[in-house]
């Protein structure tokens, strides 16, 4: 069983990981698309990027020189609110190996990422332009052939679930808003994927069936709005 989560544009670079550090499965790429990127102006930044002023002074910082040479492990480097959630310095021997073996992290630079792989500070998504590139597609033929026969269960976002195959288990979060409606809200989402994670971890959960006792802040798995690869769980 593999389980896939997305990046997040927060990060940092101080705190590693207790793992023997490993070269990305795509370095090669990963290290193409950097080049391009770093080559840009901050103006063509700010347009491509779609970033304000004072943050494209921050990203154009980022992709030069004196910063490049720096770099983290994976399951460190990103701080969104999922990885918010995890408690990596309490985690035994036994949980990091699960995480080793079961954890992978999606991204439009370097594809798909093992916790222990070092990453360079960067910012790219999906929604930013990179001319004359198709990343969904360019990413869609290389990873083509990574998954292998593994069980894919996705607590990523819609943005880079597009890059794993159809038959993957996709797990959904829903909430209550103020009119009693059954909706997606991405602030309580990203936390429940985390928090998911963390029990995955904790658990060591084997088989993608064992994920539906998951029940933390009040999550119940909702077997009548739930499809046979498509898993939801409500907050009640």
């Amino acid at each position: 069983m593999m389980i896939t989560v997305s990046p997040s544009k927060t990060h940092q670079v101080e705190i590693q990981a207790p793992l023997q550090t490993m070269q990305p499965a795509f370095q090669g790429e990963a290290m193409r698309l950097y080049a391009r990127i770093s080559s840009w102006t901050k103006d063509e930044m700010m347009s491509r990027m779609k970033l304000s002023d004072t943050l494209a002074d921050q990203v154009y910082e980022l992709y030069q020189d004196q910063v490049r040479e720096k770099s983290a492990t994976a399951i460190t480097y990103y701080t969104g609110l999922v990885y918010k959630q995890l408690c990596l310095p309490q985690y035994s021997q036994n949980e990091w190996q699960y995480i080793k073996e079961n954890l992978r992290i999606l991204s439009a630079m370097y594809g798909v990422l093992r916790p222990q792989d070092k990453v360079k500070p960067y910012r790219l998504d999906f929604q930013m332009k990179v001319p004359g590139e198709n990343l969904y597609q360019s990413w869609g033929i290389l990873l083509a052939s990574y998954w292998k026969s593994e069980v894919i269960v996705d607590l990523s976002s819609n943005e880079y679930g597009k890059m794993l195959p159809d038959d993957r288990i996709r797990i959904q979060f829903l909430q209550r808003n103020k009119k009693g409606e059954w909706k997606s809200q991405s602030t309580k989402t990203k936390m429940a994927r985390g928090k998911m994670l963390d029990w995955l971890i904790r658990m060591q959960i084997k088989t993608p069936e064992e994920i539906q006792a998951f029940a933390l802040d009040s999550y119940v798995f909702d077997s009548e709005r739930s499809l046979d690869r498509t898993w939801v769980f409500c907050q009640r």
